[in-house]
């Protein structure tokens, strides 16, 4: 195995001499041979690193396992695009060897920088965009007061002037006072910008990728004291110029009359620099409203759950046998609902709005036609215990929950969302029908046993189709565990983690 320099470092203590030693993993054991580099995050949160054949000796003859992403390295000049078309050709190629029906999907490149950052590097570049938008506002704003500056500085200026100080200089001592500005304003704004990146780790939600890493890197320094200095330049110099060139002589005639000696050429760039920084101002507002209006129509969506007062932790197992898995899974949520505090626990697979990529769900109904079939979306796939619905706050619509009774020896039952049912029957009871999570036509048949709300899994904006199984027809190699509390969750974190749960026999916290 390999650890990560995470595990490495916390559960090991930095210590080199675990190269070589055996680990206890669960039933088995396995030698340390390396650990990865500290930056090193792919995929997130995974610790433990073994051999694919090590796991699973007989994955090469699984002609429809769907459950691996693989990595690689484009060579130089081949785009996306192309890697896409040539693999979209081997899957196709590879599908002529599958069960009939089995609704293996096919081959999805994407870049991998798209798939570890996804929907954060757009909302990065938007926060970019509006920062830029206020630089460029700022920016006006102080070519403004420059101006308005050397038009009241103008009695002194043509003091230097008479004093044999040339358009050169009175331009230089104009621009080196903006430039000491800039600077003072560069140290002020990147001593602020630390204590927000601080502030912003701490505040923000572990789901965004890496955040923890975010930090003023000598690149980042580098450009924020380089456009500090190149909006000197810009707005900076223009003032200065125009200060430098004024008729000295007439401002010295005017006396301290400074709106004559403001001069017409001064007065129009005014206004210009005004127009811009309103113009500005009203792009920025109405991108804010936008925001805004977004931001407040997501709040009113509802998640299909509530998450007030639950406390979550993911376990995970190397246990091969599903009957050794459902023994664990079993004990440690008897364990969970035995601890003060506690209202009621519960299992599944992932947890709603994890972060994490689900497992998708091709399905078939009972009595319909291939085209029908081949027309259903995939859906979101979930095992879940008894009384997961009760502690997550999920409403059962239609039928029964699962209980105790519904184990390997009974027959197969599924529970779906209220969307599918109306998909499939409009105006009837979906309960009692009967479905396949695979396209395949000798996969077993499941009954519906109920329809619960539907629950916001992995998009916030809509709904997948749902299918939950009872983890103990089919227990997974993982599990996410659910704990509605009745008072503050994170006081009961501690009792959770002395509870037994990561010292347990073939489990891993």
């Amino acid at each position: 195995m390999m650890l990560s320099h995470r595990l490495w470092r916390s559960r090991c203590g930095s210590d080199p001499a675990v190269i070589g030693r055996k680990i206890r993993s669960g039933g088995d054991s396995a030698v340390v041979i390396g650990v990865t580099s500290a930056d090193f995050d792919f995929a997130r949160d995974v610790d433990v690193f073994v051999p694919l054949h090590a796991a699973w000796p007989d994955v090469d003859k699984q002609k429809t396992f769907r459950v691996f992403r693989s990595v690689a390295k484009l060579r130089p000049g081949i785009s996306v695009a192309e890697a896409q078309s040539r693999l979209s050709v081997i899957a196709a190629q590879a599908d002529k060897d599958r069960p009939a029906g089995s609704g293996v999907p096919g081959i999805l490149v994407r870049p991998l920088l798209d798939e570890i950052y996804g929907p954060a590097r757009k909302a990065v570049w938007m926060l970019l965009g509006a920062v830029l938008l206020v630089l460029l506002i700022a920016c006006p704003n102080v070519a403004n007061l420059l101006l308005a500056r050397s038009t009241v500085r103008s009695r002194e200026l043509a003091l230097r002037a008479v004093l044999g100080a040339g358009r050169a200089r009175i331009a230089g001592l104009l621009l080196m006072e903006s430039v000491l500005i800039a600077t003072a304003s560069a140290i002020i704004g990147l001593t602020l910008a630390s204590a927000g990146v601080d502030l912003l780790a701490r505040l923000a939600p572990p789901e965004i990728p890496r955040l923890d890493e975010v930090t003023l890197s000598p690149p980042v320094l580098a450009f924020g004291i380089g456009i500090s200095f190149l909006t000197v330049l810009l707005f900076g110099l223009g003032p200065a110029l125009a200060a430098s060139k004024r008729d000295f002589g007439y401002a010295l005639r005017q006396g301290g009359n400074r709106s004559a000696s403001a001069g017409r050429g001064h007065m129009n760039a005014r206004r210009w620099l005004v127009g811009a920084e309103v113009a500005l101002s009203v792009v920025l507002l109405v991108g804010a409203g936008l925001l805004i209006r977004s931001f407040a129509v997501l709040s009113s969506v509802n998640p299909g759950f509530r998450a007030e007062k639950v406390l979550t932790f993911r376990l995970t197992t190397n246990t091969g046998s599903p009957e050794k898995r459902r023994n664990l899974y079993a004990a440690v949520l008897e364990r969970m609902r035995a601890l003060p505090g506690g209202e009621s626990a519960g299992a599944v697979l992932l947890r709603p709005l994890s972060g994490i990529v689900g497992w998708d769900a091709v399905y078939a109904l009972e009595g319909r036609t291939p085209g029908e079939i081949a027309s259903n979306p995939n859906g979101n796939y979930e095992a879940i215990s008894p009384d997961y619905f009760r502690t997550m706050g999920i409403r059962l619509i239609a039928g029964r929950d699962f209980s105790g009774a519904d184990t390997d020896k009974t027959p197969g039952v599924v529970m779906i969302n209220q969307s599918t049912a109306r998909r499939h029957w409009p105006g009837e009871n979906a309960v009692g029908n009967r479905l396949r999570l695979s396209k395949d036509p000798k996969a077993p048949w499941l009954t519906v046993a109920g329809v619960v709300n539907d629950v916001r899994y992995r998009e916030w904006e809509s709904a997948r189709p749902d299918f939950y199984i009872p983890y103990t027809q089919r227990a997974q190699h993982r599990s996410d565990f659910v704990i509605r509390t009745n008072s503050d969750p994170g006081a009961l974190s501690e009792a959770v983690r002395k509870g037994g749960v990561r010292h347990r026999p073939g489990a891993a916290h």
